[in-house]
């Protein structure tokens, strides 16, 4: 409902896009020492979310709270320190953005979902001829779904086109954020995931 009301108001120059540029690592660590003063690794800490969340305050936000909340940063001696090894603190995926991308995920129909789920085991960039020959299905149709959800916004974006040795040519796409692949990852069940690995190879 709010893409069909801001392109209203956009086509009758009824309103102004403001768009936000992502944190930069400086200000991930800005961030964090406002939270915990002179809390120990704040840099390697503030490197690794600024990575996972690409700079987005609200998966950022999201990400610190759940930190907070689970004990990750601790008072000892007066001083704030980390609990754990900080890779895997920022790779966690809170429980509510969790809960928030399993959402968006069943608004999309089974061709999109496992299209997606089957991307999300290549990496955070893929190509579209990739996902089709693993699914085992026409470079068009994957295409068509993926360049559709680029297109609004869902998840993806489009990023260039990719040629394979046998003149196969394709989009080739990216997950907007890390949350999001790893979401759709941990939704294929290692049986599946073993199976699509071997089709990719």
């Amino acid at each position: 409902p709010l893409r069909s009301v801001h392109q209203d108001l956009r086509a009758h120059s009824q309103c102004q896009d403001l768009w936000l540029t992502p944190l930069t690592e400086a200000a991930v660590a800005e961030c964090l020492l406002a939270r915990w003063p002179r809390l120990a690794g704040a840099g390697t800490l503030a490197r690794l979310l600024q990575e996972r969340s690409d700079g987005n305050p609200p998966f950022l936000v999201n990400t610190v709270d759940y930190l907070a909340a689970a004990g990750a940063i601790t008072a000892v001696d007066g001083e704030w320190q980390l609990e754990g090894d900080p890779e895997a603190l920022a790779a966690a995926v809170p429980p509510r953005l969790h809960e928030l991308i399993n959402a968006h995920l069943e608004g999309l129909d089974d061709v999109e979902r496992t299209a997606l789920e089957a991307a999300s085991l290549v990496g955070r960039r893929f190509s579209a001829a990739l996902i089709a020959a693993a699914l085992d299905v026409e470079v068009v149709a994957i295409e068509e779904r993926l360049a559709r959800l680029a297109h609004n916004g869902l998840m993806v974006s489009a990023d260039g086109a990719s040629e394979w040795p046998d003149g196969t040519v394709a989009g080739t796409y990216r997950f907007n954020h890390f949350q999001y692949q790893r979401v759709l990852r941990d939704r294929v069940p290692p049986a599946r995931q073993r199976q699509l690995h071997q089709r990719f190879a």
